[in-house]
């Protein structure tokens, strides 16, 4: 296992803040978006709705929107640390 110092949610905060965050952030959410057109497109307009296909984007469309909308609870949960409120 990678040893890493816990980032309190003051410093998880301020991250969030960055313009190179938000940038990223921002992709992320288009990218969900995307995924979600590329279905319509598949479905809707060219009448293909093959399951194994959906399951696809919805999956990248889910990394993606946790992505964009990440929390510190989140990312905590994620990698099984306890949340640090304190600051240092």
């Amino acid at each position: 296992m990678i040893e890493r110092a816990p980032v309190t949610d003051d410093e998880f905060a301020a991250w969030l803040h960055y313009p190179a965050t938000r940038w990223i952030m921002q992709t992320a959410q288009i990218l969900a978006d995307d995924r979600k057109a590329a279905w319509i497109a598949a479905s809707w307009d060219g009448g293909s709705a093959d399951p194994a296909y959906l399951r696809e984007l919805r999956g990248q469309a889910d990394a993606h929107l946790w992505l964009a909308t990440i929390d510190y609870e989140a990312v905590c949960a994620a990698i099984e640390q306890d949340p640090v409120t304190e600051s240092r």
